[in-house]
């Protein structure tokens, strides 16, 4: 007879935040979140990425009046037990450490646990976060997310693992962008259970959680993938962040505006999901000291730009938190705002990306047709020249003459420092 406990944990209130750019900024966020929503007194757990995370928190929490100690695998084993004891017995508020922190605790009444950077897989996250709360009384579990932490965690992988590792880091991401369904019940479905009991709280439920913007991204990755066929011409790898200031960059006018008409972080945003989608793929080169992720066009590209289209959910790059629905804007192209509450409810996108957008399925058509004509005579010129045929993400067997019968058509670097790992 086997005996098995649900995974549900109806005192934890599961919420995704989204996460700023530089450090500076997530250390505010952070310092700020603990100063005004908690007590003095309440007792919480940090969990970072690296050593060198971990230190830099601590170091602005206690600037700013929070109480603090850090935790990783770099101290000695007199300062592991020092900090572990001082946090338990609620000398220190807040403990900042990297996963070599969490077994044998034993302290029921630690009232949230942070996430600075997202777990490798919702297991990680799931016992990571269940920390928290273990008196049964409420606590929270806060997740700050930036698409490009999934790219982080991917190259924090080494490599080890192999696809599965990789896949469960794309799942965690999922769950950290999504906004259509309860945290409980994503977390309960991943471990195979049916809907948990509906006595428990998010971000989801409470409608809270950052908007999305909806809609239909085939030209963006086709903008992505030129920019990447470019780079590869001149035997460039491109991380995630410079395949953003390249395409902003662009010499192609219709590329470059639209990635213009997005943010940075949007853009960030689009590559990232188009990897979670597995249109993207990342690939890691290995230096003396680092794990380097980089990206390029997957197999699957063919058939987006040929055919399936890409439709994404992105955020909406708005910190409003409205509650009424609003009509979709006829000329938005196709681009919705889905609400926190509702799925069904939405409002306009900005000016400048609807007059960029393309709006009818002729010119989708006239624009994958255009760049499948360009792509197919780039590669002629590289057989011409002795050099690799055809894009990945070009389909074979499609000939020039079928196209033409149509009738229409700041770096920073996405890798890990091994001397700033942990692993247990």
């Amino acid at each position: 007879m086997k005996f098995r406990s649900s995974v549900h944990r109806a005192n934890l209130h599961y919420e995704v935040r989204h996460k700023p750019t530089s450090a500076k900024a997530c250390g505010e966020a952070v310092t700020k979140l603990i100063k005004e929503e908690f007590n003095p007194n309440d007792s919480g757990i940090i969990y970072c990425l690296s050593k060198k995370e971990t230190e830099e928190m601590s170091s602005t929490l206690n600037q700013n009046g929070v109480r603090a100690l850090y935790y990783h695998a770099g101290l000695d084993d007199w300062a592991r037990s020092s900090h572990h004891r001082r946090w338990a017995k609620g000398e220190v508020q807040v403990i900042v450490a990297t996963v070599a922190f969490g077994m044998g605790i034993n302290k029921t009444d630690v009232r949230y646990v942070i996430h600075y950077t997202m777990g490798k897989s919702i297991e990680t996250y799931y016992q990571e976060s269940g920390r928290a709360g273990r008196d049964l009384k409420p606590a929270r579990c806060i997740l700050f997310f930036r698409p490009l932490d999934i790219v982080r965690q991917v190259a924090n992988l080494e490599g080890q693992g192999g696809p599965l590792a990789v896949q469960n880091v794309y799942e965690m991401g999922k769950y950290a962008s999504s906004n259509d369904q309860c945290r409980h019940l994503s977390i309960a479905s991943h471990f195979g259970e049916g809907e948990p009991p509906n006595n428990h709280t998010c971000d989801i439920c409470q409608g809270v959680c950052e908007e999305v913007v909806e809609g239909d991204y085939t030209g963006h990755a086709g903008a992505i993938a030129n920019t990447l066929d470019a780079a590869r011409s001149l035997k460039e790898d491109l991380t995630v962040l410079k395949l953003v200031d390249k395409w902003r960059g662009s010499k192609n006018a219709a590329d470059k505006a639209l990635a213009q008409a997005l943010s940075k972080d949007q853009c960030e945003a689009v590559i990232t999901h188009l990897v979670l989608q597995g249109i993207l793929e990342v690939y890691i080169k290995f230096t003396s000291y680092s794990a380097n992720a980089y990206v390029k066009s997957s197999l699957k590209m063919s058939q987006v730009l040929f055919g399936d289209g890409v439709l994404l959910r992105l955020p909406a790059g708005n910190s409003k938190r409205k509650n009424s629905k609003q009509k979709a804007n006829a000329s938005s192209g196709g681009i919705k705002v889905v609400k926190k509450e509702s799925l069904k409810a939405v409002a306009p996108v900005r000016n400048d990306i609807k007059n960029v957008e393309e709006t009818t399925t002729t010119k989708k058509k006239r624009k994958r047709h255009d760049t499948a004509v360009s792509h197919l005579k780039q590669s002629v010129k590289m057989e011409s020249e002795g050099r690799p045929l055809v894009a990945p993400h070009i389909i074979p067997n499609m000939s020039l003459g079928n196209l033409m019968d149509d009738d229409g058509s700041g770096e920073e670097s996405a890798s890990i420092d091994n001397s700033d790992d942990d692993f247990m």
